[in-house]
């Protein structure tokens, strides 16, 4: 035989003394007072809402900014989320700097005087800054006979255009280069 015990209803004020006791236990989201603010527990806020105890790189295992471009870091990304493709560093050979690199594509012609094409301008950058503006040599490999003017040079990169005189609609081409200073 059973024994069952019936417990009267609650008065409206032990309703509200057991909510409140329960709140002081539990938040709204069931996450108990003691794990506020400990390790592995929660993070409290302050009164405008914000972390008590911001993270940083370190306690949330992401790389930090000084990585960002460094040799054994993490790459950056162009305008178009791509890897930039940094340029290697530079070599020194009887004290004279050399950074190599080379540049590929297709592009498009204009003609310039009758059966000679050329390409509008190309620009290449070293992924550096050079401490001077350096001289640049080249090697082209395409698609007809040509060769490479080199428009301008910057400390940053140079630009260059193609003359051909095989191709009139559009110029593919491999160039290598070395800057040196």
């Amino acid at each position: 035989m059973a024994i069952i015990q019936l417990t009267p209803p609650m008065t409206e004020q032990e309703e509200r003394e057991t909510q409140n006791s329960n709140n002081n236990y539990l938040n709204n989201y069931g996450i108990a007072i003691s794990e506020k603010g400990m390790p592995g527990g929660v993070e409290t806020l302050s009164s405008a809402g914000k972390l008590t105890h911001m993270p940083n790189a370190v306690n949330v295992g992401a790389v930090p900014i000084t990585e960002k471009g460094a040799n054994g870091g993490i790459p950056t990304l162009d305008a178009n989320g791509k890897v930039v493709q940094p340029a290697l560093s530079a070599d020194t050979i009887g004290g004279i700097h050399i950074l190599k690199g080379s540049s590929s594509g297709t592009v498009a012609t204009n003609t310039a005087y009758g059966s000679i094409f050329y390409s509008p301008d190309i620009s290449v950058s070293f992924g550096m800054t050079l401490p001077n503006s350096p001289a640049i040599m080249t090697g082209l490999y395409t698609n007809g006979f040509g060769y490479v003017r080199i428009r301008s040079v910057s400390t940053t990169g140079f630009v260059f255009n193609l003359t051909n005189a095989v191709t009139s609609t559009s110029i593919s081409y491999n160039l290598s280069w070395a800057a040196m200073w």
